[in-house]
C-alpha cells in the first residue's frame, strides 16, 4: 500500500505487470538508477540556499499530533 500524506503532491508509481513491478523495486532499491528529490518550504531564513540533509527520519509511533516523523541524529 502506497500513502500520499495531505499537503504533499508527488508521483504514484503503478505497475500493469509482475515482471515490470519487479523491475521498478529493483531499480528503486539501486540508488544509482532512480533518485528520489525531495523540496521543502521553510519558514524564516536559512544559512544556504542548497544543502544536502544527511540525517534519517524516523517515525514517532505514539504521537498524539500530526507530527509523528523525527529527524534522528543517530
Amino acid at each position: 500500500m502506497h500513502r500520499i500524506d495531505r499537503d504533499t503532491s508527488g508521483i504514484l508509481l503503478i505497475a500493469k505487470e509482475k515482471a515490470l513491478l519487479s523491475q521498478l523495486v529493483e531499480d528503486f532499491k539501486d540508488h544509482k538508477k532512480v533518485k528520489k528529490t525531495y523540496f521543502a518550504l521553510v519558514f524564516g531564513s536559512m544559512p544556504a540556499s542548497a544543502g544536502t540533509i544527511s540525517h534519517r527520519l524516523t517515525r514517532i509511533e505514539d504521537a498524539k499530533n500530526e507530527n509523528k516523523i523525527q529527524v534522528d541524529p543517530a
